[in-house]
């Protein structure tokens, strides 16, 4: 059996290898991600994602947060945080459930942005968790056709503490002049 690897060994495999073993995991499930976990991307991809999140004002992305709490017909929740000048921020919210991966069939953890009005849900993105190891997870975040783009995430760190404005990214409060997060 292969010698597993640590965070940074992980962050700096390339993705065609991330990939690739993303595809030979199991789904991390809905109970076992419960808390605030921090966030790396690979490198190319993260100079990019950095840029999208700086033009956007988000500031450095730090990870994800879950909660095994049902939201609509979904059984758990989410939302990305982000490291501003000014503190943390929690958007851009998903709700999870275990399916079929869009990306290769298997199991996966989904995160559906398109159940909040929130920026990913936008542009159709769904992000994938498998389990590499205890507390260390890798995942892919996709919109269909495109390449996947390998992150990493840890943790949990602490307890989930929800999104700043739970109301914010509501479908059903959706309004054309303001943006949700």
């Amino acid at each position: 059996m292969p010698r597993l690897m640590n965070a940074e060994e992980l962050r700096n495999t390339s993705e065609d290898d991330l990939l690739e073993l993303f595809g030979t995991l199991e789904a991390a499930t809905i109970d076992e991600l419960d808390g605030e976990y921090i966030g790396a991307i690979p490198l190319p991809g993260a100079v990019e994602f950095h840029k999208l999140m700086s033009a956007r004002g988000k500031g450095e992305w730090g990870g994800k947060s879950y909660q095994p709490a049902p939201y609509q017909e979904f059984p758990g929740q989410g939302y990305n945080t982000y490291m501003t000048a000014d503190g943390v921020v929690r958007c851009d919210r998903f709700s999870t459930e275990v399916g079929p991966s869009p990306y290769d069939g298997r199991p996966s953890l989904l995160m559906r942005y398109a159940t909040f009005d929130g920026f990913y849900s936008r542009f159709g993105v769904v992000d994938e968790v498998r389990r590499y190891a205890p507390t260390l997870y890798l995942c892919i975040g996709h919109t269909g056709g495109e390449r996947p783009q390998p992150f990493i995430i840890r943790g949990p760190f602490g307890p989930a503490l929800g999104p700043d404005d739970a109301e914010a990214e509501v479908l059903a409060n959706r309004r054309e002049d303001v943006a949700a997060c």
